[in-house]
């Protein structure tokens, strides 16, 4: 067994340079003194919400993961046939913005259950939350990171079965709205008037009366040209939340 010699540790005339200050450490105990007075690191804090955008930080969202590919499935192709083309303009949106994502195919997960790592998976359920019109998204989050894992989307099948009609712009809104969900995106309601209370349609207005996808409800442009695509504090959430990603979080 090799044997090592303790010896004294040569300090003396040693320059520690730390946060533009030099101080010269002739000794151990200097060195000690002199590292213990360094302010200690600070760690940039998640940024959860902002004019028109939250994130879902009750269900553990901080962060979407820029380098994960998310991939939005479906849990049979005649879903995949009526609810993939109204996310398509969002999509590409997402993508300029630094999101993976694209569509993907058909595959099952078990009810209750979050699915495989990235995947967004489309259902359709009769009235989801409880209500006529209303649709869901729940994410799902990565234990290790608080990053977005993923998640389920439940579109009211009232939609396609002639029982609840949305105008044009409506249906692509809530899909993508509901999609925005899965990725851990919060409604853009705050309370603007003052009166304690966050109440439906309590969002930021652009100068042509849009409000964010994330309003609820009936967020999202309002015309032919541009439904179903993100509105400017949509645009600022996820990039939020793509910075978000490897900051401290509680």
């Amino acid at each position: 067994m090799r044997k090592w010699l303790a010896t004294p540790l040569a300090l003396a005339g040693l320059l520690l340079v730390a946060s533009g200050t030099a101080r010269t450490v002739d000794s151990a105990q200097d060195l000690h003194e002199a590292v213990a007075s360094q302010p200690a690191a600070v760690t940039e804090a998640a940024v959860t919400s902002g004019n028109g955008w939250s994130l879902l930080t009750s269900y553990n969202v901080y962060s979407i993961n820029p380098n994960q590919q998310y991939t939005v499935t479906f849990e049979s192709g005649a879903v995949a046939e009526r609810q993939a083309p109204y996310l398509l303009r969002a999509l590409h949106e997402l993508n300029s913005l630094g999101v993976k994502l694209s569509i993907g195919g058909v595959e099952t997960v078990e009810e209750g259950k979050c699915p495989p790592r990235g995947h967004i998976h489309f259902t359709e359920r009769y009235r989801p939350l409880g209500k006529a019109g209303f649709s869901q998204g729940i994410p799902c989050h990565d234990t290790t990171n608080k990053s977005a894992w993923g998640g389920i989307v439940k579109i009211d099948s009232e939609y396609d079965d002639g029982s609840w009609t949305l105008p044009s712009y409506g249906r692509w809104n809530v899909n993508v709205h509901e999609m925005l969900h899965a990725l851990g995106m919060g409604h853009a309601n705050s309370d603007r008037d003052g009166d304690g209370k966050v109440e439906d349609f309590e969002c930021p207005a652009t100068s042509y009366g849009n409000t964010p996808i994330m309003c609820s409800p009936n967020g999202g442009y309002k015309t032919e040209a541009n439904k179903g695509r993100l509105v400017g504090p949509d645009e600022e959430g996820i990039k939020t939340a793509l910075a978000n990603f490897g900051k401290e979080t509680p």
